[in-house]
């Protein structure tokens, strides 16, 4: 049975994607390559021992984590400012993001809504649909959140002065996506110059599994153990390439990859870990708390950090303010205040690194400690804030 590979390959023989910076410096990622292969079982022998292979995993679904229906009409948001936006203090911070540009991979983006008016918005199309408009809502709340301007009398998102808002459309207007156009989307974000990366998506591995037994009529064992290996493969690939973002902050181009932990827990009954590709240890990991800073019931474990995440207003597909929950909504609360921290950074005549990045985010923070929870594996190191001077 021949499955789908995301094949990531360079132009010349290479041991490391390192490699590729040292090689060509700020064209290192203009070297890799993105493909969607379906090669036999020899086939997938030899491509591994191919010396401009990066790396090759079997092709996984993806989709959007789905919120939770918020049982709010509209969020609290006191004195013309979204709650979350006020908790994390951005309101109070003088840097609005300018010179930052930020990344949304998701169902696009609804890019004349009155609250994307003050940021360059660029979308490309990485699914299969001809719309690379967003008409499921998603991708637009979630750019909200980040950069959106004043809606309604109210503002929604951390940091809408940013210079550029990058929507990756790698997700279906129904949600649903693949590996390999994700890791398209990651490569071009970081080639148009994203010092941060949103993504509030994940694999769907029930739904690999499903496609392996049932359409490729595997026996159900054998498709969960064969599931079982190419989500295993996968977190590595997205660990590898965050790695290779990294990197090229040595050359000033380095780009932080955030993602939203999931939303599978249900609490008090049960609760499940971070999923990919928020798992994957390069990329910083974000659960979601309610306004009483509690963990949110739906919220995944052992994220990297929290951010509000439940009945949260942000840019409806109606031109007004819809109100989500998720961590979905708590992953572009971070993605904003990074954005924050690399104004500060460039205003000190600093280029920020992945590496700066995340220390400025862990510097600033309410800790697990002094939150009502005090458990890090709910809230990870603390409640992210916003840089204020």
């Amino acid at each position: 049975m021949e499955l789908d590979y995301t094949w990531v390959s360079s132009a010349r023989a290479v041991n490391d994607p390192n490699d590729l910076i040292k090689a060509y410096g700020p064209q290192g990622q203009d070297q890799l390559r993105v493909s969607q292969i379906q090669p036999t079982a020899n086939e997938v022998i030899d491509l591994r021992k191919d010396e401009k292979t990066v790396s090759l995993t079997p092709t996984m679904p993806m989709r959007l984590i789905e919120p939770i229906a918020s049982t709010a009409s509209r969020a609290p948001v006191g004195t013309g400012v979204a709650w979350g936006v006020e908790l994390l203090a951005a309101n109070q911070s003088r840097f609005d993001g300018q010179g930052a540009v930020v990344a949304v991979l998701d169902t696009g983006i609804a890019s004349t809504h009155m609250a994307f008016a003050r940021s360059a918005v660029i979308v490309e199309n990485f699914t299969s649909d001809d719309n690379v408009v967003d008409a499921n809502g998603h991708g637009t709340h979630c750019a909200g959140t980040v950069a959106g301007d004043m809606v309604d009398g109210i503002r929604i998102g951390i940091a809408p002065g940013i210079d550029k808002l990058l929507c990756g459309k790698v997700l279906t207007d129904d949600g649903q996506g693949s590996t390999t156009a994700i890791v398209k989307g990651v490569q071009w974000a970081s080639m148009q110059g994203a010092q941060v990366i949103s993504m509030s998506l994940g694999i769907d591995f029930p739904g690999y599994v499903e496609n392996l037994h049932k359409m490729r009529g595997l026996e159900l064992k054998a498709a969960v153990s064969l599931a079982l290996q190419a989500y295993v493969s996968n977190i590595d690939m997205f660990s590898r390439l965050g790695d290779s973002l990294s990197a090229l902050s040595y050359i000033g181009q380095g780009s932080l990859l955030i993602g939203a932990a999931g939303n599978e827990s249900k609490r008090p009954h049960f609760t499940i870990g971070t999923s990919p590709p928020a798992v994957a240890s390069s990329v910083v990991s974000v659960s979601a708390i309610d306004q009483q800073m509690q963990a949110a019931e739906f919220s995944n474990t052992d994220a990297d950090v929290c951010a509000p995440g439940v009945d949260i207003a942000s840019a409806g597909l109606d031109g007004g303010i819809a109100v989500l929950s998720g961590t979905s909504m708590a992953a572009p609360h971070v993605a904003g205040v990074a954005a924050l921290w690399v104004q500060k950074f460039l205003e000190s005549d600093q280029i920020p690194g992945v590496e700066q990045l995340k220390s400025a985010l862990y510097s600033r923070m309410t800790t697990a400690a002094n939150l009502p929870s005090g458990n890090e594996s709910d809230v990870g190191r603390g409640l992210v804030l916003a840089p204020l001077l």
